[in-house]
Protein backbone atom coordinates (compact mmCIF):
# COMPACT_ATOMS: atom_id res chain seq x y z
CA UNK A 1 0.00 0.00 0.00
CA UNK A 2 1.14 3.54 -0.68
CA UNK A 3 1.04 6.60 1.57
CA UNK A 4 0.19 8.88 -1.35
CA UNK A 5 -3.20 10.57 -1.22
CA UNK A 6 -5.24 11.82 -4.18
CA UNK A 7 -7.39 14.90 -3.75
CA UNK A 8 -10.98 13.80 -3.07
CA UNK A 9 -10.06 10.25 -2.03
CA UNK A 10 -11.51 8.63 1.09
CA UNK A 11 -8.27 9.29 3.02
CA UNK A 12 -8.13 12.90 1.82
CA UNK A 13 -11.66 13.62 3.04
CA UNK A 14 -10.99 11.82 6.32
CA UNK A 15 -7.94 14.04 6.91
CA UNK A 16 -9.73 17.25 5.91
CA UNK A 17 -12.71 16.54 8.15
CA UNK A 18 -10.69 14.93 10.97
CA UNK A 19 -12.68 11.73 10.68
CA UNK A 20 -11.78 8.05 10.51
CA UNK A 21 -11.36 6.41 7.10
CA UNK A 22 -14.06 3.76 7.84
CA UNK A 23 -16.52 6.54 8.67
CA UNK A 24 -15.93 8.24 5.30
CA UNK A 25 -16.00 4.88 3.52
CA UNK A 26 -19.54 4.30 4.78
CA UNK A 27 -20.65 7.40 2.83
CA UNK A 28 -19.22 6.25 -0.53
CA UNK A 29 -21.69 5.67 -3.35
CA UNK A 30 -19.32 3.87 -5.73
CA UNK A 31 -16.52 1.36 -5.39
CA UNK A 32 -14.03 1.24 -8.24
CA UNK A 33 -12.50 -2.22 -8.54
CA UNK A 34 -9.29 -1.57 -10.46
CA UNK A 35 -7.32 -4.29 -12.23
CA UNK A 36 -3.67 -3.62 -11.44
CA UNK A 37 -2.24 -6.81 -12.93
CA UNK A 38 0.73 -7.16 -15.24
CA UNK A 39 -1.48 -7.20 -18.35
CA UNK A 40 -2.54 -3.64 -17.49
CA UNK A 41 1.01 -2.51 -18.39
CA UNK A 42 0.17 -3.15 -22.06
CA UNK A 43 0.29 -0.08 -24.26
CA UNK A 44 -2.95 0.90 -25.97
CA UNK A 45 -3.51 3.39 -28.73
CA UNK A 46 -6.76 4.48 -30.25
CA UNK A 47 -7.07 6.28 -33.55
CA UNK A 48 -5.61 9.78 -33.27
CA UNK A 49 -4.45 9.26 -29.67
CA UNK A 50 -1.01 8.91 -28.14
CA UNK A 51 0.16 5.60 -26.74
CA UNK A 52 -0.44 5.01 -23.03
CA UNK A 53 -0.32 2.06 -20.71
CA UNK A 54 -3.66 0.72 -19.51
CA UNK A 55 -2.57 1.53 -15.92
CA UNK A 56 -1.94 5.16 -16.83
CA UNK A 57 -5.31 5.58 -18.52
CA UNK A 58 -7.17 4.14 -15.56
CA UNK A 59 -5.21 6.21 -13.04
CA UNK A 60 -5.80 9.46 -14.91
CA UNK A 61 -9.53 8.90 -15.01
CA UNK A 62 -9.65 7.71 -11.39
CA UNK A 63 -7.79 10.80 -10.16
CA UNK A 64 -10.27 13.13 -11.92
CA UNK A 65 -13.27 11.16 -10.67
CA UNK A 66 -12.08 11.43 -7.06
CA UNK A 67 -11.35 15.15 -7.39
CA UNK A 68 -14.80 15.82 -8.86
CA UNK A 69 -16.65 13.55 -6.38
CA UNK A 70 -14.85 14.00 -3.05
CA UNK A 71 -15.38 11.17 -0.60
CA UNK A 72 -17.79 9.33 -2.88
CA UNK A 73 -15.40 6.85 -4.53
CA UNK A 74 -13.61 4.03 -2.74
CA UNK A 75 -10.77 2.28 -4.57
CA UNK A 76 -10.19 -1.45 -4.40
CA UNK A 77 -7.09 -2.55 -6.32
CA UNK A 78 -6.45 -6.14 -7.34
CA UNK A 79 -3.89 -8.35 -8.96
CA UNK A 80 -2.53 -11.45 -7.19
CA UNK A 81 -3.97 -9.91 -4.02
CA UNK A 82 -6.76 -7.44 -3.23
CA UNK A 83 -6.38 -4.21 -1.24
CA UNK A 84 -8.51 -1.26 -0.20
CA UNK A 85 -6.60 1.89 -1.18
CA UNK A 86 -7.97 4.73 0.97
CA UNK A 87 -5.54 7.28 -0.53
CA UNK A 88 -6.91 6.55 -4.01
CA UNK A 89 -3.48 6.08 -5.62
CA UNK A 90 -3.03 2.60 -7.13
CA UNK A 91 0.24 0.81 -6.40
CA UNK A 92 0.50 -1.09 -9.71
CA UNK A 93 0.79 -4.56 -8.26
CA UNK A 94 1.73 -6.13 -11.64
CA UNK A 95 0.92 -9.73 -10.64
CA UNK A 96 -1.77 -12.14 -11.81
CA UNK A 97 -5.41 -11.13 -12.30
CA UNK A 98 -7.40 -12.65 -9.42
CA UNK A 99 -10.74 -11.14 -10.41
CA UNK A 100 -12.60 -13.75 -8.36
CA UNK A 101 -10.83 -12.62 -5.17
CA UNK A 102 -11.63 -8.99 -6.01
CA UNK A 103 -15.36 -9.68 -6.35
CA UNK A 104 -15.36 -11.73 -3.15
CA UNK A 105 -13.59 -8.85 -1.37
CA UNK A 106 -16.35 -6.35 -2.24
CA UNK A 107 -19.22 -8.80 -1.73
CA UNK A 108 -19.89 -7.55 1.85
CA UNK A 109 -20.76 -4.14 0.32
CA UNK A 110 -23.37 -5.70 -1.97
CA UNK A 111 -26.95 -4.55 -1.51
CA UNK A 112 -25.96 -1.54 0.62
CA UNK A 113 -26.75 1.12 -1.97
CA UNK A 114 -23.23 1.12 -3.40
CA UNK A 115 -22.63 0.53 -7.09
CA UNK A 116 -19.48 -1.15 -8.37
CA UNK A 117 -17.34 -0.09 -11.32
CA UNK A 118 -14.96 -2.81 -12.50
CA UNK A 119 -12.13 -1.36 -14.60
CA UNK A 120 -10.10 -4.05 -16.34
CA UNK A 121 -8.76 -5.51 -19.57
CA UNK A 122 -11.03 -8.51 -18.96
CA UNK A 123 -8.23 -11.05 -18.67
CA UNK A 124 -8.76 -12.95 -15.38
CA UNK A 125 -6.55 -15.79 -14.17
CA UNK A 126 -6.77 -19.02 -16.14
CA UNK A 127 -9.74 -21.12 -15.08
CA UNK A 128 -11.60 -18.26 -13.34
CA UNK A 129 -14.02 -17.13 -16.03
CA UNK A 130 -16.95 -19.36 -15.05
CA UNK A 131 -16.50 -18.75 -11.31
CA UNK A 132 -16.32 -14.99 -11.86
CA UNK A 133 -19.51 -15.05 -13.95
CA UNK A 134 -21.34 -17.16 -11.34
CA UNK A 135 -20.31 -14.83 -8.50
CA UNK A 136 -21.22 -11.68 -10.45
CA UNK A 137 -24.74 -13.05 -11.01
CA UNK A 138 -25.20 -13.27 -7.22
CA UNK A 139 -24.68 -9.52 -6.73
CA UNK A 140 -27.82 -7.49 -6.07
CA UNK A 141 -25.99 -4.17 -6.61
CA UNK A 142 -25.08 -3.11 -10.11
CA UNK A 143 -21.65 -3.96 -11.45
CA UNK A 144 -20.71 -1.54 -14.21
CA UNK A 145 -17.74 -2.60 -16.30
CA UNK A 146 -15.22 -0.46 -18.15
CA UNK A 147 -12.94 -2.28 -20.54
CA UNK A 148 -9.48 -0.86 -21.25
CA UNK A 149 -7.72 -2.52 -24.15
CA UNK A 150 -8.10 -3.40 -27.78
CA UNK A 151 -11.72 -2.70 -28.62
CA UNK A 152 -13.82 -5.70 -29.59
CA UNK A 153 -11.46 -8.21 -27.95
CA UNK A 154 -12.39 -11.27 -25.86
CA UNK A 155 -11.70 -9.27 -22.68
CA UNK A 156 -14.32 -6.71 -23.67
CA UNK A 157 -16.87 -9.45 -24.32
CA UNK A 158 -16.08 -11.10 -20.98
CA UNK A 159 -16.55 -7.87 -19.02
CA UNK A 160 -19.85 -7.32 -20.78
CA UNK A 161 -20.99 -10.72 -19.47
CA UNK A 162 -19.97 -9.81 -15.91
CA UNK A 163 -21.72 -6.46 -15.91
CA UNK A 164 -25.15 -6.23 -14.35
CA UNK A 165 -25.18 -2.48 -14.94
CA UNK A 166 -23.71 -0.70 -17.94
CA UNK A 167 -20.72 -2.06 -19.84
CA UNK A 168 -18.32 0.13 -21.76
CA UNK A 169 -15.61 -0.70 -24.27
CA UNK A 170 -13.88 2.68 -24.40
CA UNK A 171 -10.96 4.38 -26.06
CA UNK A 172 -8.48 6.43 -24.08
CA UNK A 173 -10.27 9.70 -24.73
CA UNK A 174 -13.64 8.24 -23.77
CA UNK A 175 -12.52 6.76 -20.43
CA UNK A 176 -12.84 9.86 -18.25
CA UNK A 177 -16.19 10.83 -19.76
CA UNK A 178 -17.53 7.32 -19.26
CA UNK A 179 -16.49 7.24 -15.60
CA UNK A 180 -17.98 10.71 -15.05
CA UNK A 181 -21.31 9.60 -16.54
CA UNK A 182 -21.38 6.60 -14.22
CA UNK A 183 -20.72 8.87 -11.24
CA UNK A 184 -23.49 11.29 -12.21
CA UNK A 185 -26.10 8.92 -13.58
CA UNK A 186 -25.22 5.58 -12.05
CA UNK A 187 -27.52 3.05 -13.50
Amino acid sequence: MTDKITKGSVADIAQQQRRDVPEVLMECTKIVILDSSYSMTTIVKSEGESEMRRHDLAEQALRKIQENNPGQVALIEFSSKVEFVPGGVPTRMNGDTDMLAALNYVLPFDDTGIEFILVSDGEPNMGQRESVLELAKKFKSKIHTIFIGDQGSEGAKFLEQIGTGKSFDVSATELLGTMERLMLNGS
